[in-house]
């Protein structure tokens, strides 16, 4: 309807927002809000408080990667390991329950993500982010609690932690999605990745200050930073305009109301969603696409064990390599956050799968040389160059093309699902990834990995669309049309092209 669209027009000028045209609400030409402003310090806050989500799941992520040893002594994993206690020795024992404490997150994260993106289109995205907070904060407590000796705690925080994981990381990149002018949208998402960044160097060097005997500490920090986040969400981050237009009431700046809290309303929007899915599953489809791709790269299991691949490679300090990984994987989500509107989302997954590739070759070689004695400078400078490629590809930019993709009445339920399916597999991945190394040797798990990720590249390259530089009603009218541009030098485009988005979003509205 044309009034709702008007308000939030009206609501966005208010806030301060700096429209496109300028021409306020002469006309239904300029009522859609949310791809109209351009970027601006209260946009910006906005922004940070929901890339804080993507800390946290950087954090989680990568807490195991650094204290796996730590938690394995702790609880006696594995006990006894026939090589001793020793780091090196520990990291070449492998059994289901060593396994489990790096994937359990996995299990919370596949119920987490289709549960927050139901709830996220049923109640909006700030409850959503509000409720992933608490549940971020009762993981951390309960891993920080679980005595030695008794691991069924330290897994129950986990699954807890990777519930809200799973609803924080899509909740997060959808708000943001919603809220970006197209000219900037690729790189404010890519905020978010690079918060994911933060959070895991963050992870590895609390882990590195605090050292193996008070993990716990490390553990803790997450929940900290939730709180933190918590009361921003709060008492700061205003709903999504695109989201409020949607459910075609009031805009509030601190809520959608207290009845948004009724469960009959979130059940009541399954079958709305199940219809929606049916009548736009060719992009449902080409989303879920991006998150069996990055499975099929691995990445997420390659991190998760990183600090036992280095080790088994000969590398001394494997906690500091790890500090290593942390900094080239913020280094490449920064060169993605350079260069995504400016090259385009295609070019980027296509080279940064290619280098993954490549990296797995890598891999295969300095362990296939000698299984006893790999080539430790190979192996690392394959694992780091690994690390590069992913970020600059399907790391960050999965959630941002699935979320581009999905017309905005399945956006939050299908960028549920997408996270569900990601987490799902990788659970799987997590939970073989010691046993393929026990059955088919480094080498040939990497080399089956490599396979895999020319599978990903497949994808990539003859199944997604360009969707740099459109605005969101643009793409999911299925047509460049108007809002299409080329991804520009300059990663903004022209006041023509900027007026054509306009254009096409007023169209996608009438």
């Amino acid at each position: 309807p044309f009034w709702p669209k008007c308000r939030a027009l009206a609501t966005a000028t208010r806030n301060g927002w700096m429209l496109q045209g300028g021409e306020g609400m002469t006309g239904s030409a300029h009522c859609d809000a949310p791809s109209g402003k351009r970027f601006s310090q209260r946009l910006g806050l906005h922004v940070f408080l929901a890339s804080i989500s993507g800390f946290l799941l950087g954090y989680n992520l990568c807490f195991m990667n650094s204290t796996l040893t730590a938690v394995q002594q702790s609880f006696e994993l594995c006990y006894p390991c026939a090589g001793g206690t020793s780091d090196a020795a520990l990291a070449k024992c492998e059994c289901p329950a060593k396994q489990f404490a790096v994937s359990s997150v996995d299990i919370g994260a596949m119920s987490g993500g289709v549960a927050f993106g139901v709830a996220a289109d049923a109640l909006g995205r700030r409850w959503a982010l509000l409720i992933s907070d608490l549940l971020f904060t009762l993981g951390a407590a309960a891993m920080c609690l679980a005595p030695p000796g008794r691991v069924g705690l330290f897994f129950a925080g986990r699954i807890i932690s990777g519930v809200a994981l799973g609803g924080a990381g899509s909740t997060a990149a959808a708000y943001i999605a919603e809220i970006a002018p197209p000219s900037v949208r690729g790189r404010l998402v890519q905020v978010n990745e690079l918060a994911v960044c933060t959070g895991c160097v963050a992870a590895t060097v609390a882990a590195a200050a605090a050292g193996d005997e008070h993990w716990r500490y490390t553990a803790g920090i997450s929940g900290a930073f939730a709180l933190f986040q918590m009361q921003g969400v709060a008492f700061i981050l205003p709903e999504s305009e695109r989201w409020l237009s949607a459910q075609s009431q009031p805009n509030s700046r601190h809520g959608v109301g207290i009845e948004a809290l009724e469960a009959g309303r979130v059940l009541a929007g399954l079958g709305k969603h199940l219809t929606e899915l049916r009548r736009h599953w060719h992009p449902f489809l080409l989303a879920v696409g991006c998150a069996l791709a990055q499975n099929f790269i691995n990445a997420n299991t390659a991190l998760y064990y990183s600090r036992t691949v280095l080790q088994r490679a000969g590398v001394d300090s494997p906690l500091q390599a790890n500090i290593g990984v942390g900094v080239v994987k913020f280094v490449g989500t920064a060169t993605t956050l350079f260069f995504v509107d400016r090259v385009g989302r295609r070019a980027l997954l296509i080279a940064g799968t290619s280098g993954v590739v490549l990296s797995y070759a890598g891999l295969v070689a300095a362990f296939a040389a000698d299984p006893e004695a790999p080539i430790t400078w190979l192996a690392l400078a394959a694992m780091l160059t690994f690390i590069f490629s992913w970020n600059i590809s399907w790391a960050g930019l999965m959630l941002l093309v699935a979320g581009e993709l999905l017309p905005q009445p399945v956006r939050g339920v299908g960028l549920g699902i997408v996270f569900c399916t990601f987490w799902a597999v990788s659970f799987v991945e997590g939970q073989t990834f010691l046993t393929l190394f026990r059955l088919l040797s480094e080498a040939g798990t990497f080399g089956l990995f490599g396979c895999t990720s020319l599978l990903a590249l497949l994808f990539a390259r003859f199944c997604l669309p360009e969707t740099g530089g459109r605005s969101l009603e643009a793409i999911a009218e299925g047509a460049p049309g108007a809002g299409h541009k080329e991804p520009s030098s300059s990663g903004s485009g022209s006041d023509s092209d900027r007026e054509a988005s306009t254009s096409s979003d007023s169209g996608a509205a009438r």
